[in-house]
């Protein structure tokens, strides 16, 4: 009674309908991602079919209504031929992915920072890997980096959710879901590009043009280095090294299980509507003359 309407709508409007794609009974009263993690550390699990019940019933939809979809950050390797074969149809349908869904994987829940084992180390249950939807196996890391390479995955999303110690520093099943990655998203995203897993392009272009193209024609020009068009820029150095520190964080969510963590790449720089909002320490350049 609510989506139907609302890809109708869009028609209209010309915009997408994004949707956050899970099934509430289904992942019921899970906190991570349903598998032999979940179970060793008897945690209640979110099935990989809650997510693509829910995006077969919006592509049903977006199809009998002519509507366009958006599906918000997927995280199982089988939302991938769904919206693949979408695509392959010719329905308006496009998806993005988060830089934790293409990271991290749900052994971090066992506190060992990543590392393959099924023993719990001694930060697990580390509340700051809660997320939603959940981080899941390496499979599906790696079929969502395909998808992303092949251009079934439209675009890269933070989905940055910043919380209070108090949000986070109380159980597993108590916290509040979210992680901070606003800070941390490029340099997380390098490893692909450093692995080869992902082409320098390849990223750069989920993260800007993508996006754009999602919002539809009349926001081009957020995406674009013409001459003429807003100056929003990125400057980044792909090969500096740094190490993941929460407490330098300009955001005052310091919930990261990246926390310690050295990654390759940062941004140094930041322009918004020509005007300079962040300069690393180690930049250095006279403020740009700016045209009105």
């Amino acid at each position: 009674n609510l989506m139907r309407p609302a890809l109708t709508y869009s028609l209209d409007l010309g915009l997408a309908i994004s949707n956050h794609c899970q099934d509430m009974s289904l992942s019921c009263n899970g906190v991570m991602a349903e598998g032999p993690v979940a179970t060793h550390l008897g945690l209640d699990g979110i099935p990989a079919a809650a997510e693509e019940a829910m995006i077969a019933r919006d592509i049903a939809l977006a199809e009998a209504t002519g509507g366009r979809l958006h599906v918000a950050h997927l995280s199982t390797a089988g939302s991938v031929p769904l919206v693949r074969e979408a695509k392959l149809r010719g329905l308006s349908v496009t998806a993005e992915v988060c830089p934790h869904h293409l990271t991290t994987t749900d052994q971090w829940v066992l506190g060992r920072k990543g590392e393959p084992s099924i023993e719990a180390g001694r930060l697990a249950y580390d509340t700051s890997t809660k997320v939603y939807p959940p981080l899941r196996s390496q499979r599906d890391v790696d079929v969502l980096i395909e998808a992303l390479a092949e251009g079934v995955i439209d675009c890269i999303a933070t989905d940055h959710a910043p919380h209070d110690l108090t949000s986070k520093q109380v159980t597993y099943q108590e916290a509040a879901f979210g992680i901070s990655v606003l800070e941390t998203a490029l340099g997380s995203l390098l490893q692909m590009v450093h692995a080869n897993k992902l082409s320098m392009g390849t990223m750069v272009n989920r993260l800007t043009t993508g996006p754009a193209a999602v919002l539809g024609e009349s926001y081009s020009d957020l995406a674009s280095l013409q001459p003429g068009t807003t100056a929003d820029v990125v400057l980044f150095n792909p090969e500096q090294e740094w190490t993941v520190d929460p407490s330098e964080f300009e955001s005052k969510g310091r919930n990261t299980p990246l926390e310690g963590i050295t990654l390759k790449g940062r941004v140094v720089g930041t322009f918004a509507s020509g005007n300079l909002v962040y300069q690393s320490p180690d930049l250095k350049f006279d403020q740009p003359h700016v045209k009105p």
